[in-house]
Formats: structure tokens, C-alpha cells, sequence
């Protein structure tokens, strides 16, 4: 293309872009387009409170939940935000690019977000900055699970959908002050579809102030979980382990190993029918250690 049609095709889309502002609600065009983006995005929903639309500054949604489920009929409440604030790059939308810089805002914290996307290749840059567990809201809503705590870090990730094993990234986190408490969850029953059988957990301290957290990369298709760590006063995991054949997520080889102990006395007879089970493992230092190793989808 050259240089003078390049220059009358970014004028024509910033001439529709100005036409669009001025003579449409921006709020109904925006809305419309998060309808269909979410359409298109088999299995989840968006749901928001209210919208601050903005051609020039950040597009702010107020009291944001991400909705999971298997159709539309069953989608229920998967992540909560206080406020989501989108940056859209109109300059990089004229020269063929997508970019983006999302603020997904909780209570306590902010997970920020640089998206970039060229083709086939996807970039994403996150930082966690004090992000709140309360985001889940699966857990309350479906898991039974009262956690609390927040996570700090950061990761990025370049994505080549063309070609998988290109694909290069990595993550590091810090857990703080995890915590769960008292809750009430529901054991299945084998071979019934019921709601299963009500059992309590005792409040557990899952990690201290900076003793716990996470490290995985990315690279030649699989992820390497290099650190995985709760170490609390109550409960202490240790993981690490590799998820293989990532270009097919529905069936990834996931080989895990690591080690579990439990501190506590009140978590111990909580836990004890099921620590029983694995009591001739338990090793000198008074821990369970495990292997795992499962093909997702089966």
C-alpha cells in the first residue's frame, strides 16, 4: 500500500470513528460492541452495573462480574471487579494492530493489563498489585470456600496462535495473608447427582506475609511450575511439576509431585479420616508427600 493510500484510509477511519461520536450514543455503540465480544466467547458472560464511555480517555465499567458456565442458561457468577477501566489505542487500530491497557479493580487491589495483538501473535504484560481473593467469586458461590488474602507480581506472555511451541512466557507471584475461613462445603456422593454431604472447615492460615507464592514459565509447548507454595501456619504445600502438550488444553499431560503437611491440630482431626488414608507415607518430618499425574478432558 502506499504512502498516500495509507493516509486516505487512516483519514477515512478517523472521519467514520467522529462521525460515529457525534451523531450515535457512544454508551449504545460501546454496549453493543460488548455484547458481541462476549458473544464470541463461548461459555462466559459480562455483566456490568454501569458504563462511562470515552473516545479519547479510559472507558470505565463500574461493578463488573464475569459470568462461567456451559451455556447461557448456566452461567453463573465467575470473577467480581469494583471497576474495569479500558484504554483503547485508536493509532494502533490504524495501522492493523489491537491495543488495549486494562484496570481491573477489587477491593484492596488492582490487576493491570498491556494487550497487543499482530496477527497471529498475542502480547499480554500483567501486575498484580495487591489483588484481592474476594475477585473469585466462584469460590464462595459455587466452591462453599470464605478466602481471603492478596497477590502481588507480575507475568507477560507473547502468544503465537499459528504456532504453538513459539509461544514464551512466565509468571511470578507472591501469595500474602491467605486465609480461609470457617466455611461449609459439599462432598459429592459416587454414583449420585445430589448435592452431596455438608462438611465444615475449620478457619486455616494457607501463607504468611512473604513466605509463599508461585513461578511458572513458558516455552516448547508445556509450562514449568518451578515453585508452587503455601506455607502457612495451619496448612504447608509445597508443588512443582509440568503441564505438557499446551497447544491441545483439553487434553494437557499434568505431572505434579510435592509434599503436604498439616500443623495443625484442629485442621488434623478435621482432616483425619482422609489423612489415614495416606498415613504409611507420611515421612519423618510428620509430611504427606504426593505424585499426581492426569491427562485433563478424561
Amino acid at each position: 500500500m502506499t504512502r498516500s493510500r495509507k493516509k486516505l484510509v487512516g483519514f477515512g477511519v478517523a472521519a467514520y470513528l467522529v462521525s460515529v461520536y457525534l451523531f450515535f450514543p457512544l454508551e449504545t455503540v460501546l454496549s453493543q460492541l460488548v455484547i458481541q465480544a462476549t458473544k464470541s466467547i463461548p461459555g462466559f458472560g459480562f455483566h456490568y452495573d454501569r458504563m462511562k464511555p470515552s473516545l479519547l480517555f479510559d472507558t470505565h465499567f463500574e461493578n463488573v462480574t464475569v459470568l462461567k458456565g456451559d451455556t447461557e442458561a448456566t452461567l453463573v457468577p465467575f470473577l467480581v471487579f469494583k471497576d474495569v477501566s479500558v484504554d483503547l489505542s485508536y493509532l494502533s487500530l490504524l495501522r492493523g494492530k489491537l491495543a488495549f491497557d486494562v484496570v481491573l479493580s477489587t477491593a484492596k487491589g488492582d490487576l493491570e493489563a498491556s494487550v497487543m495483538r499482530s496477527g497471529n501473535v498475542t502480547t499480554l504484560d500483567l501486575v498484580f498489585d495487591g489483588v484481592g481473593l474476594e475477585m473469585f467469586s466462584q469460590l464462595k458461590t459455587e466452591y462453599g470456600l470464605n478466602m481471603s488474602g492478596h497477590v502481588y507480581g507480575k507475568g507477560n506472555v507473547t502468544w503465537d496462535a499459528s504456532k504453538v511451541t513459539n509461544s514464551v512466557g512466565n509468571l511470578l507471584l507472591d501469595f500474602r495473608d491467605f486465609v480461609l475461613s470457617q466455611s461449609q462445603v459439599m462432598i459429592p456422593i459416587p454414583g449420585t447427582t445430589g448435592p452431596g454431604i455438608p462438611f465444615t472447615l475449620p478457619s486455616v492460615r494457607l501463607s504468611g506475609r512473604d513466605n509463599s507464592g508461585l513461578e511458572l514459565t513458558l516455552g516448547k509447548g508445556q509450562i514449568q511450575v518451578s515453585r508452587f507454595e503455601l506455607l502457612g501456619e495451619d496448612l504447608e504445600l509445597s508443588m512443582t511439576g509440568k503441564f505438557n502438550n499446551v497447544r491441545r488444553m483439553s487434553q494437557m499431560r499434568v505431572s505434579l509431585k510435592g509434599e503436604l503437611g498439616v500443623p495443625s491440630e484442629e485442621l488434623s482431626k478435621t482432616l483425619a479420616i482422609v489423612l489415614a488414608q495416606a498415613d504409611d507415607q507420611k515421612d519423618k518430618d510428620g509430611k504427606y508427600p504426593f505424585a499426581l499425574s492426569i491427562v485433563t478432558g478424561k
